[in-house]
């Protein structure tokens, strides 16, 4: 740790090596290893950003009647001939290094912030805050606050009286965390959380101040250059006294912590409205009605009854399915896993918005601390008027406390959101299991309904099954008696026609004569009478067949659709209606799945 006596040569010295920051801190509290962690730490990549170029210095000079118009800075070279190591600073400097959004990195270079900070021999603890910007995917939610103020008597001094410097100083840095609107409309997230960082020392003998301001964007910096236009204590017209820019500190400080609170109100409101609006939906959600088991199996009766054997199998697609269908439809999509996500990703992003309000909350109380403990100290009530000072020092606290107490509503409020986020996630989960096993118990009940229906229409073609066989035995005997008497009946027919021709007497003695045009006229007739009657029944049949295949293939039966096909056909039904598996196919599935199988047995 470096002590006091250290020379204007000293100090030369060091601001030639720069690049070394931060062992070219003459004058710290942090211990030389932890300096050199931080040295390492700088010179990783992702902390400047290699193109985008955002640092400008405005400057108010001991002497000028205004502030400069305020250059930017974009190499070392520019940088370094703006810092003179010969040559006093300035009365006030504002610094402003940019980055393109909350989560680029900064618009300088390493060398250009090592420079920097050399020469206004700023606390190594300060890259705490240059850390924060870099490179990220998800926002910043750590806020933090350093200080090392040089104020008692005993204090290690710095004394640099050709620039300015007499090393009683007050000197802290410290983030701050908010949510701000989304610059277009067409953000999917229209509150990011942003953050800002502000370094301000203060030299209480000459009054001398400097003000390091890292941003994502420029309103904060467009806020204090309006105030040094509008604001009694910032504008450059005010007297160049220690008391004043005491004072003037002060009002930048506040124009940080208002910012800081501003917006939490209104997003606040816009997440209220939205998890009202989907939290309302959620709890007049008719599910009791429509999972209803009796409810449930009232529709799938009436679709049931749809249906018959008369109509050969056809689907039942009447009004009750379908309104059935809609209503468990509509209940999936209400409480489907992508809403169970929205209402999780809503309750991480307040949990990280109460988490960063308190981090600032913190900031805030840090920063109060810091400067009750200054207004005390031996420097402040040595050197320092407080005549001059103590209304705008109370309105301060005032202020600050104003604040704290903004911000405690504020994370009372994202509090309950948090509650009512959990309470939503508990009852959309308990809705969804009530809504899965209401559900399920229906179907199990349509299912046995079914199962059944199938047995009674077992039971009935096992009737009809016993009367074809018996009717089938008869036409058996019917058969073996018509092949019996089917070869004497034509050959008594064929020879009472007179085809042949016998004696008069009717004796067989003599030789039997055949007429050959009786023949050829009996067989010109039978014959194509014959070729006609089979082609009749092969069209006839190959016509059913056809058809029988057709409506085999609609109905989802193997093979063409015989009597054999349509009793394995049922027989596969009763399986699937009243097998062991049937419940776990109940419970298990989307509900069009379900439904599906439910007509599709009904069809059957």
């Amino acid at each position: 740790m470096a002590q006091g006596g250290e020379t204007p040569a000293q100090f030369a010295e060091a601001y030639q090596r720069f690049r070394e920051y931060p062992l070219t801190v003459l004058r710290t509290e942090v211990f030389g290893h932890a300096q050199k962690s931080l040295q390492t730490r700088l010179n990783q990549d992702g902390l400047f950003h290699p193109s985008h170029r955002a640092l400008y210095v405005r400057d108010l000079q001991e002497t000028a009647t205004g502030f400069d118009q305020g250059r930017p800075l974009p190499d070392v070279d520019a940088m370094e001939a703006l810092l003179d190591p010969e040559e006093k600073d300035p009365w006030w400097r504002f610094i402003f290094i940019l980055s393109r959004s909350s989560r680029d990195p900064l618009g300088c270079t390493k060398d250009q912030l090592a420079m920097l900070l050399t020469y206004h021999q700023i606390m190594p603890s300060f890259l705490d805050l240059v850390f924060t910007f870099k490179a990220r995917q998800r926002p910043l939610t750590c806020a933090l606050f350093r200080h090392e103020n040089y104020l008692d008597e005993n204090a290690p001094s710095l004394s640099l009286p050709h620039l300015g410097r007499s090393g009683i100083q007050i000197q802290h840095a410290f983030n701050l965390l908010t949510v701000e609107p989304a610059d277009s409309p067409d953000e999917r997230n229209q509150w990011p959380l942003r953050h800002a960082s502000l370094y301000h020392s203060l030299d209480l003998k000459t009054g001398r101040r400097v003000y390091i301001l890292m941003k994502g964007n420029g309103k904060l910096a467009k806020r204090i250059k309006d105030a040094t236009d509008r604001n009694r204590h910032l504008r450059p017209d005010t007297p160049r006294t220690p008391e004043q820019s005491f004072l003037a500190s002060l009002q930048v400080h506040l124009l940080m912590l208002e910012w800081s609170v501003e917006s939490w109100s209104e997003y606040i409101d816009s997440m209220e409205e939205t998890l009202r609006a989907n939290s309302v939906e959620a709890r007049v959600a008719p599910v009791a009605t429509v999972t209803s088991p009796i409810s449930l199996a009232q529709s799938f009766h009436r679709v049931s009854e749809g249906g018959s054997l008369a109509r050969e199998g056809e689907y039942a697609v009447d009004e009750g399915r379908d309104q059935l269908i809609d209503q468990l439809t509509e209940l999936e999509t209400r409480f489907s896993f992508n809403e169970l996500q929205r209402l999780s990703l809503t309750g991480d992003e307040i949990d990280r918005s109460i988490l960063a309000l308190e981090q600032s909350r913190d900031v805030v109380s840090q920063l109060q601390e810091q400067y009750q403990t200054v207004v005390a100290s031996h420097a402040f009530t040595t050197l320092l008027e407080g005549a001059k000072c103590n209304a705008e020092v109370a309105g301060f606290f005032r202020r600050v406390r104003s604040i704290l107490h903004d911000m405690g509503v504020h994370r009372r409020r994202l509090q309950d959101l948090s509650r009512t986020v959990d309470n939503d996630k508990h009852m959309f989960e308990s809705l969804s299991q009530h809504t899965s096993i209401q559900t399920s118990k229906a179907f199990q009940l349509v299912a046995q309904t079914s199962s059944n229906q199938m047995m009674e229409w077992t039971l009935k073609m096992h009737d009809i099954a016993i009367k074809t066989k018996q009717e089938t035995l008869s036409m058996h005997v019917i058969t073996i008696f018509t092949l019996i008497f089917l070869p004497g009946t034509f050959i008594a027919t064929l020879f009472s026609s007179g085809v042949l021709r016998w004696d008069d007497d009717g004796t067989l003695g003599a030789d039997w004569v055949v007429r050959g045009g009786g023949i050829r006229l009996f067989l010109s007739i039978c014959l194509p009478l014959t070729a006609a009657t089979l082609s009749i029944w092969g069209a006839m049949y190959a016509v059913a067949r056809r058809w029988a295949r057709r409506r085999g293939r609609d109905l989802g039966l193997p093979g063409y659709a015989d009597e054999r096909a349509v009793a394995v056909g049922l027989g596969a039904a009763v399986q699937a209606a009243g097998g062991p598996e049937s419940p776990r196919q109940a419970s298990g599935g989307s509900v069009n799945e379900k439904a599906g199988a439910g007509v599709a047995v009904v069809g059957v």
